[in-house]
């Protein structure tokens, strides 16, 4: 049996100046994305989220439904096989390339 681990530790993000002690509306909502992004791509080495670096609007990223991951055999439970989802023919034709607009 493989031992499983993650550990998070020792996170720090700079947020800008506020004349105040606290957070803005909705800003630890946007915290947590930003550490949700950082951890996807250490651990997964793909990020979650394609984030627009200027709007910061984010969409979910296609590349993220492409990562291997394992299933349990039907009849034998201890038997794991490894599946590698197939890119849509959509994600085919864009490649690397991003859309613009």
């Amino acid at each position: 049996m493989w031992e499983a681990r993650v550990i998070v530790g020792n996170i720090v993000m700079n947020i800008n100046p506020r004349p105040f002690k606290g957070f803005y509306r909705k800003e630890r909502e946007a915290i947590l994305v930003a550490i949700s992004q950082a951890l996807s791509e250490v651990l997964f080495g793909v990020s979650r989220y394609l984030v627009h670096p200027k709007t910061g609007a984010s969409a979910d990223n296609p590349d993220w439904e492409l990562l291997t991951y394992f299933v349990p055999d039907e009849d034998d439970p201890e038997i794991f096989s490894e599946i590698q989802p197939e890119p849509t023919i959509s994600q085919k034709l864009a490649g690397d390339e991003l859309p613009s607009g």
